[in-house]
Order: C-alpha cells, then structure tokens, then sequence
C-alpha cells in the first residue's frame, strides 16, 4: 500500500503540472512563519497549521518548501491508503476484499488527480480515516487507549481543515444509540471520548489566564 501510494504520486508529479492556487497561499504562509513567526502567518492564511508543518519540515530537512510540501503529502495519501485497508479489515473484508480496497484507492479518480497538488486536504483525509478507525474499535472496547487514538487523530484531521471539529463535537453523542448498554455506561462512554477535548480546554484557559496576567502586568 504505501509503496503503491508513494508511486502513483511518483507519476502523477513526473508530469510537472503547476500546482494549485491554495498551494501557492500555502507556501506563502509557511514562507511568512519561518521569516515572521506564527503570528505574521495568521495574517496571511488564518488556519495555518499545514503551512506551519510545511515550514518546519523545510527547515529541518533543508528542503525547499515546494519539495517539503510534496513530500508530507506523499506521506499522508500513504497513511490514507493505510487506513482505507485497515477499515475495510475492520468491516469484515477479505484478504481478496484489502486488495480491491488497495486497487481503489490507489486509482481512484478524483484521489490521484490531485496528488500534483498541494493540499491541506490530504492530511484531513488521512487522519479522519485513522480516527474512524479507533472509533470503530472504542465501541467495541471501550478502552482509554482507544478513546485517546479516536480524539487525537481527529484533532489532527481538526487541524488541516475545520470541518473536523463537527466530529470531534459530535460523534461521542453516538455512544448512546447503543442499546445494549446502560445509560450510565453509555455516560461514561461518552465522556472517555472528550476527556481530550477537557484538557484542551484546560489548556487553553490556563494559556488565556497567563496572557491576560501578562498584559495586566504590562499595563
């Protein structure tokens, strides 16, 4: 799967079309963080965490930010080709049914037309397939570990595009269509997937409280 998916980008970039006009802010926004900082990047792109990824990957590797870019959407369509298997797996498919799951996604339309691309997209789609995947898994365990994998990878997914915060509000709600539980378990279901919502919250308010004392102390 991942050496397929790393190919089909492979071809797919060997016919050197220009890329598109989101990649071009993107690369922008990344240019502007590593020159400015992550302040002066939310003046140009305001939900620049792709582009900030971008940045920091070009200046780790010494890559220019057009290859980094490249480089961390292979690696994420990789990941999306991983998972869409794995959910197949989950749902009772075959060996023979993985690899017509594999045959799918790796020549998928719409998917590989924009592997020449760069997109934020690609990032979303990963990480919403790998949070599906341990949400399938939590109603099934119901286990912390699993829990932790669901809120994580969304909020990964959360981070390149904003859509994912609907799921991230929403889909723990679903534990209580689960008739064979009881509404005391189904409660504390529930609140296992958004113990990583409360700590970022907690986070969050104790970074705004430390601001606002910061700003009290300059005034």
């Amino acid at each position: 799967a991942i050496i397929g998916s790393l190919l089909t980008s492979y071809v797919v970039l060997l016919h050197r079309q220009p890329f598109n006009v989101d990649g071009i802010v993107y690369l922008q926004t990344a240019s502007v963080f590593l020159n400015n900082g992550f302040q002066a990047a939310m003046q140009v792109y305001n939900w620049p965490f792709y582009s900030v990824l971008i940045g920091v990957s070009s200046h780790i590797t010494g890559l220019s930010l057009q290859q980094a870019a490249l480089v961390i959407d292979a690696i994420l369509n990789a990941i999306t080709a991983l998972a869409f298997i794995g959910l197949t797996k989950q749902l009772g498919g075959s060996r023979q049914t993985q690899y017509w799951a594999l045959v799918v996604i790796l020549l998928y339309p719409y998917f590989v037309h924009d592997k020449d691309n760069i997109l934020r997209d690609f990032g979303y789609y990963a990480f919403l397939l790998v949070s599906l995947q341990f949400f399938i898994r939590y109603l099934q365990s119901l286990t912390w570990r699993d829990a932790l994998g669901w809120a994580a990878s969304l909020l990964l997914a959360f981070l390149f595009r904003i859509e994912g915060g609907i799921l991230l509000l929403l889909l723990p709600l679903t534990v209580f269509l689960k008739p064979q539980l009881s509404w005391l378990t189904r409660l504390r279901s529930c609140l296992k997937l958004y113990s990583l919502h409360f700590i970022a919250a907690l986070v969050g308010i104790s970074w705004l409280l430390v601001k606002l004392h910061q700003h009290d102390d300059l005034s």
